[in-house]
């Protein structure tokens, strides 16, 4: 596997935090697992290690993770662009990872928190992918995540070096969605955003996003006005790449491995297409979604 797991010990060490312990974490899912069996709208989900997932997203709350399931597949019926025909084997998703692309790291911090960097590799190539494709590739890494990645929380480097006005104009009308999606569907724990090589044209974008988060995730973003081999200050050396100070593969292999492992995963994106709410059997009185039938996000996607 590409992706290395938390320890048992960082495992206990996260759940101590939200003073929770592995029995009550079997009792949560066993709950959750005998809560959708009573949603009349939502898929019988079984599968303990992505519950487990589920709960650590909602920071071990109950109420909060039934949001978020709710909301997940609610998002997977009302947003097909993005969650329908996702052969990560298909040229359209190959051609995003070719062009532009969130990299996992494979290793976690000592605190258990997984480094992404978002990187732009061919600025020119002019057969630019369309945002719907930007989009569902970015959402398949999310899904693999959400599947089988346990962790602390994400600390992401958006490296801006390669952008161009060209990709900021296909990158903004997908960002109210992305950051919905983020936010809503598939949230995380963000420790830090190191945003580097911000040119001028760039920062209203820049100031853009961080009005689309709540206040405090704004705070943590970074402006690196260092070297990017700089990073080691502030991340572990064994964690980065070595085109960031780091030890790690160049970031243009680990791009290629998670392209590989993804691709594994084709059969469970085929069977996994099938799995999301049905709508019409959302009860009347249902009012603990952010994506109810009237709600906000539907419209947001939708308009």
């Amino acid at each position: 596997m590409y992706l290395e797991h938390c320890t048992r010990e960082q495992l206990l060490n996260i759940y101590a935090d939200y003073q929770a312990t592995e029995e009550s974490i079997k009792k949560d899912v066993q709950y959750l697992i005998e809560w959708l069996e009573k949603q009349p709208h939502l898929p019988k989900i079984k599968d303990e290690e992505m519950l487990s997932n589920f709960l650590l997203r909602g920071k071990l709350s109950l109420e909060k993770t039934k949001k978020i399931i709710d909301n997940y597949y609610t998002a997977r019926a009302i947003m097909p662009d993005i969650f329908q025909d996702r052969d990560p084997c298909q040229k359209e998703i190959e051609d995003v990872y070719k062009y532009a692309a969130y990299v996992p790291m494979p290793k976690l911090t000592a605190d258990g928190y997984r480094v992404v960097i978002f990187r732009i590799f061919d600025s020119e190539n002019i057969n630019l992918p369309t945002p719907e494709n930007i989009m569902k590739a970015t959402q398949i890494g999310l899904d693999i995540s959400l599947r089988h990645d346990r962790f602390r929380g994400m600390t992401v480097i958006y490296d801006l070096e390669n952008t161009s006005m060209t990709f900021i104009s296909l990158l903004v009308p997908m960002l109210k969605k992305f950051f919905a999606l983020g936010n809503k569907v598939t949230p995380t724990h963000y420790n830090k955003f190191y945003v580097l090589h911000l040119k001028p044209a760039v920062e209203p974008l820049v100031e853009f996003a961080k009005g689309l988060v709540k206040k405090e995730l704004g705070e943590r973003v970074v402006i690196w006005k260092k070297k990017p081999e700089d990073l080691v200050e502030v991340l572990p050396k064994e964690i980065l790449p070595v085109n960031y100070g780091g030890t790690e593969r160049p970031l243009e292999e680990l791009r290629d491995r998670w392209c590989d492992q993804i691709k594994m995963y084709r059969e469970w994106f085929e069977a996994e297409k099938f799995i999301k709410a049905d709508l019409d059997k959302r009860p009347l009185d249902s009012d603990g979604s952010e994506f109810g039938i009237e709600g906000s996000f539907r419209q947001l996607c939708l308009d």
